[in-house]
């Protein structure tokens, strides 16, 4: 077998070594550059997740107030009722009364009707005499 003799670079072309350098480089940079990328994505994940746990806590104090404002939405409601219940009940006593009212204004009128015959009998005595 033969030795192989160091290689030479052909007409054209550059060493290997000069090669291996270059494409070290490369790799160096894009390695640096992937870092770089790295690094920017973890403080942007760290910005957004800083974010994140604001919305969660903004969402948790609106499901608060959210449950605050049920309640007295339904305090409301229940006192509205209870006013509801005191109107009606109002009303049915008004009722009563202009009932009572009416029965009033009637015995009255048939107590004047009483009277005027008395005077118009009285009247009448007084003109026989």
């Amino acid at each position: 077998m033969r030795a192989l003799a160091p290689a030479k670079a052909a007409p054209g072309f550059t060493d290997v070594t000069v090669l291996t350098k270059a494409i070290a480089a490369r790799i160096s940079a894009s390695l640096q550059s992937m870092d770089e990328i790295e690094k920017k994505n973890a403080e942007e994940i760290a910005r957004l997740e800083g974010l994140v746990a604001k919305w969660e806590k903004t969402v948790a104090n609106l499901l608060v107030k959210f449950g605050l404002a049920e309640k007295r939405y339904k305090a409301a409601l229940d006192a509205f009722a209870v006013a509801k219940g005191v109107l009606e009940g109002q009303e049915k006593a008004y009722a009563v009364f202009l009932k009572t009212y009416q029965a009033k204004i009637n015995l009255i009128a048939r107590e004047k009707e009483g009277v005027q015959k008395i005077v118009e009998r009285v009247k009448a005595y007084l003109n026989e005499q």
